[in-house]
């Protein structure tokens, strides 16, 4: 019987696509840097508007958010998707749970 791992493919890099990095005393340093997740935490999800909130749209917004556009220019990027008037009311919501 020849055994064969059962390997699931992942979008996170690979400790040999890295390159190593000076450490202390000589050593090298094999480190995979995470993104910044921009997943939506409960208390957003709670504060958002409506009956039935766009989580999707909210995640993209934040993601936005956290590459510090302000509200016209998240309005300007994601207008081919949403309207304006529901990407302010999420940019709004997640203001509010920042503070």
């Amino acid at each position: 019987m020849i055994f064969k791992p059962y390997i699931i493919e992942q979008n996170t890099p690979k400790l040999t696509d890295v390159k190593g990095e000076q450490g202390e005393n000589g050593s090298i340093v094999w480190e995979i840097k995470k993104q910044v997740d921009d997943r939506l935490t409960i208390e957003e999800m709670r504060r958002l508007p409506g009956k039935n909130p766009n989580f999707q749209r909210a995640a993209e917004v934040k993601a936005l958010m956290n590459q510090k556009l302000k509200c016209a220019q998240i309005v300007q990027v994601l207008r081919s998707k949403y309207s304006e008037r529901a990407v302010k009311g999420d940019h709004a919501a997640l203001n509010k749970s920042k503070k």
